[in-house]
């Protein structure tokens, strides 16, 4: 039995002992009353001694802040707490130091003397390597995800050689094969003429006087890619501080570079829409004076009459002027809109024969339409405008003759697309394309085609105001413009309308009616143009009506509460000081709770329209104003029609 328990002993310690060698921990023994420390052979290996050299030297091996460190470890225990544990730094006979962890207990004798301190010591250097091995790793990881994700890679220009040394990044930046080392001369070709000099003078500067560079720049790869990218430099230097090399990093930044111009263009469009949309507003009312006393005198004149003529001439200057502002309103965004929901690919067909006409004999229509696409909801005028525009510009594209194509279609605009397109929306969308076989434009002349007044025809041949006003009307829309070009190949212009699951609302056809507009009614008239409202007021009160008149709405309110009789309809411009006509008209109609309300506008002011979008239950005329339009409102919304 004894002579088991011995072999089975000395097994378990052999294994205790293999165990401690394979985890590369060294024991020691430390006799504190007679100062002999003794330790395993992994301990003298850790330390970087030979096994059986003097035992002193193990203690040596510990620089004198460190023995101190292990001296008072052992000195803080007590019989009631004798464990310790610290952390040494051991210089080998090489002078290589390393770090160790101790960790031990303490015996005491029956007095409570410290006798004997027994512990063990792991070598912490190569697990700390590991570690930071593997953070290096996960750095260089990181890092590699970080290049590729900002498309941007290094390079080197050793000195004064100017050789290139390339990373594989900018290899793939500048679609250059692999192990091609291209000289400085040719590192630069690649880039556009204009640029080149300026990428020189940087070098050298760098070079020669250790000036950093950071410049962007266009490219041309060998696979006819142009983009733009961000070049950087800057001078590494030696003990003597001269510089032997440059260093730098090549970005493609050509995406962002792209929403940077298109968010410049849009911001561009939004300050000259606001410019427009003022002066429209304020020649409506210009134009509603000559429109509507034009057409009175002539309405009033024998067809005989000498000046005649001239009024005709006089009127159809003003009805030309009213469709210019009309395009201006629309490029800026603020003519006011009623939209419902449309069927897009019907309202294609509605307008077909029209189109027709408007097209050369030389030049074939084509419709690809699909019968399954879905509804927008958009402003059916405003729809048919944006085709009539574009078929003329495709048609003025060819002289010679062509091909249009109009498509429709239901698309869907991914996250991707919005992200290099600025101000677009992800989503459901229906497409509107318009395709010519016609000269095409450059890229100079698509960066401008949406500016008002910019024209490529003939001085006479046009405003230049065609493509701005589709550019308006579609952003009023909610939708998205898309042109693609190439000079003799033609042009394709896509809209993209939002796509809606609303049900198509029953159209109701206006009365034709040729009974008289005249009436008997009382109206209150308020507007703060006095040109405009003496017009308006003689118009009415020709036609047969009682007019009071008020030039802002503190006037109006004051009129109404003195007047005796009813008032029916009050006939009130939107954009006036102090009191809105919406305003104006929620605290009369509250006064007189039978009382109709008809506005009159040429601005999208936000009391009655919301994003140029019209309030659904108001009776609305927009400006210029002209004698029989206002008669024909002013009778619709009396009757309630």
């Amino acid at each position: 039995m004894g002579t088991h328990l011995d072999v089975t002993m000395a097994r378990d310690e052999e294994l205790a002992r293999g165990a401690v060698e394979a985890a590369e921990v060294g024991a020691f023994d430390w006799d504190l009353t007679r100062g002999r420390f003794e330790g395993s052979t992994a301990l003298w290996r850790l330390w970087g001694l030979a096994p059986g050299a003097d035992a002193g030297s193990l203690l040596d091996c510990l620089q004198a802040a460190d023995k101190a460190v292990l001296t008072a470890a052992v000195a803080r225990c007590t019989p009631q707490s004798d464990r310790f544990a610290c952390g040494l730094c051991v210089r080998w006979q090489d002078g290589t130091v390393r770090r160790s962890a101790v960790r031990g207990g303490v015996s005491f004798d029956a007095g409570g003397t410290a006798v004997r301190a027994r512990g063990a010591v792991m070598d912490i250097d190569a697990r700390f390597q590991e570690s930071a091995n593997a953070e290096i790793e996960a750095s260089a990881a990181l890092l590699r995800i970080a290049v590729n994700a900002a498309r941007i890679g290094g390079f080197r220009i050793s000195l004064p050689s100017y050789q290139t040394h390339l990373s594989d990044e900018v290899r793939a930046i500048r679609d250059f094969p692999p192990g091609y080392w291209p000289t400085m001369e040719e590192a630069v070709e690649g880039y556009e003429p204009e640029y080149r000099p300026a990428i020189f003078a940087a070098v050298r500067a760098c070079a020669e006087r250790g000036t950093p560079y950071d410049l962007e720049v266009r490219l041309v790869t060998p696979k006819k890619r142009r983009l733009w990218v961000r070049l950087m430099g800057e001078p590494r230097r030696n003990a003597e501080g001269h510089v032997v090399e440059i260093v730098g990093a090549l970005q493609d930044i050509d995406e962002s570079k792209r929403l940077e111009q298109q968010l410049r263009q849009s911001q561009k469009m939004e300050a000259v829409g606001q410019l427009a949309g003022g002066v429209a507003h304020d020649f409506n009312n210009l134009l509603s004076v000559i429109l509507s006393y034009s057409s009175m005198m002539l309405a009033e004149l024998p067809a005989e009459a000498p000046t005649r003529a001239d009024l005709q001439e006089i009127n159809r200057a003003g009805e030309r002027a009213r469709v210019l502002t009309a395009q201006l309103l629309a490029f800026s965004r603020q003519q006011i809109i009623q939209p419902r929901v449309v069927e897009l690919t019907q309202l294609v067909h509605g307008v077909e024969s029209m189109l027709r006409r408007l097209i050369t004999e030389s030049i074939e229509l084509s419709l690809l339409t699909s019968r399954n696409v879905g509804k927008i909801f958009a402003d059916p005028g405003q729809v048919e405008q944006v085709l009539m525009n574009l078929v003329v510009n495709a048609r003025d594209a060819m002289p010679a003759g062509g091909t249009i194509s109009i498509e429709t279609a239901d698309v869907e605009l991914t996250p991707e697309y919005a992200e290099q397109h600025y101000g677009v929306v992800p989503g459901p969308y229906v497409m509107l394309a318009v395709t010519d076989t016609g000269v095409g434009m450059t890229a100079a002349t698509m960066e401008r085609i949406f500016e008002p007044f910019y024209t490529t025809k003939d001085q006479g041949q046009g405003t230049g105001l065609g493509l701005a006003t589709v550019f308006g009307i579609v952003k009023q829309s909610s939708g998205h413009i898309w042109v693609y070009s190439e000079p003799g190949v033609g042009t394709t212009f896509k809209v993209y309308f939002p796509r809606t699951d609303l049900p198509v609302e029953p159209t109701v056809k206006p009365v034709h009616e040729a009974a008289r507009l005249k009436g008997t009614e009382t109206i209150l008239l308020v507007e703060d143009d006095q040109q405009v409202r003496v017009l308006i007021r003689s118009v009415l009160r020709g036609y047969g009506y009682n007019v009071l008149d008020a030039q802002n709405g503190g006037e109006a309110f004051l009129t109404a509460e003195q007047f005796p009789g009813k008032i029916h309809l009050l006939l009130t411009d939107v954009v006036m000081p102090r009191m809105t006509g919406r305003q104006l008209a929620e605290r009369l109609v509250g006064m007189k709770p039978d009382l109709r309300v008809l506005y009159i506008s040429g601005y999208t002011e936000n009391s009655i329209v919301h994003h140029g979008v019209l309030d659904a239950g108001i009776a609305f005329l927009s400006k210029p104003v002209t004698p029989e339009a206002l008669a024909r409102k002013v009778r619709e919304v009396l009757d309630g029609r």
